[in-house]
């Protein structure tokens, strides 16, 4: 799956957790730090749906709580598309 596809995965499940539009979720949206446009809450129920999309649809395990998960989420969190970006290489292996 695409990074495109993934930033799309991204913003529909944002929109899920917000109730907002899916148009508010652009690729360039932070999602963490003081800039982010959602919640830390909101942050990880969107890390538990992903755990759940990537597992379910393609039997892939996303172990986003882990110590190295966790050291680098200022650049695989920062925005959607650096996440959406580290999806596609999951998906990918």
């Amino acid at each position: 799956m695409s990074s495109a596809s993934m930033a799309s995965l991204l913003a529909r499940l944002l929109a899920e957790i917000t109730e907002k539009p899916e148009g508010s979720f652009p690729p360039e949206t932070p999602l963490v730090g003081g800039k982010a446009a959602i919640r830390s809450r909101e942050l990880v129920e969107l890390l538990l749906a992903v755990e759940d999309a990537l597992e379910r649809d393609y039997g892939i395990g996303f172990d986003w709580s882990s110590d190295q998960a966790m050291s680098a989420a200022s650049s695989r969190y920062r925005t959607i598309c650096s996440f959406a970006d580290h999806l596609a290489s999951l998906v990918a292996k």
